[in-house]
């Protein structure tokens, strides 16, 4: 068995219920990957997840100059989907895409999901950060949910509030 055998086997959706709830809600998303492009869209094809994406809504490190931990990725991703930095919200698991995150001036939620993420101190180096931090898919919704109606509140508008805002998914939208 070679590693992109046990990678299709193993692969299972980690954030089908967040998907699902943003596509309710409106919202639009994208994914802002560090990993390759035909392995992103290969995950979300394996997962059933590319339902809730358009080839324009993937981007990867392979179209900018420095990837994660420089903002180029998700800066790129929200000017093509045509929202400001401050419109987005980035859901991240990695500590490069917090710092690319927060160099780009976007909102961030702290995702502890992935199977590389659920050590004790993955968690305490992401508290560090100072972000809201979702553990599994029912309190990302509700970490997303509060942020997203806090934003709703205040001066940056988003599309269920007015007309703009963006969801930027993790690079590791699957856990294997």
């Amino acid at each position: 068995l070679n590693v992109l055998q046990a990678f299709e086997r193993e692969l299972c959706p980690l954030i089908q219920p967040i998907l699902e709830a943003v596509d309710e809600m409106g919202i639009s998303r994208c994914v802002a990957s560090s990993s390759p492009r035909d392995r992103v869209i290969r995950s979300l094809e394996l997962t059933d997840q590319m339902k809730y994406f358009t080839e324009d809504s993937i981007f990867t490190s392979q179209q900018v100059a420095k990837g994660k931990p420089a903002p180029d990725l998700f800066l790129l991703a929200a000017k093509q989907m045509g929202y400001g930095p401050k419109d987005c919200i980035v859901i991240e698991d990695s500590f490069v895409g917090i710092e690319a995150a927060r160099s780009a001036g976007m909102s961030i939620i702290g995702f502890l999901g992935g199977s590389h993420a659920r050590y004790e101190w993955y968690e305490k180096k992401m508290q560090e950060y100072g972000i809201p931090i979702a553990k599994n898919c029912t309190e990302l919704l509700q970490t997303l949910k509060k942020l997203w109606k806090e934003s709703c509140q205040s001066e940056v508008q988003f599309s269920e509030c007015s007309e703009g805002g963006s969801l930027s998914l993790p690079s590791s939208f699957a856990k294997s």
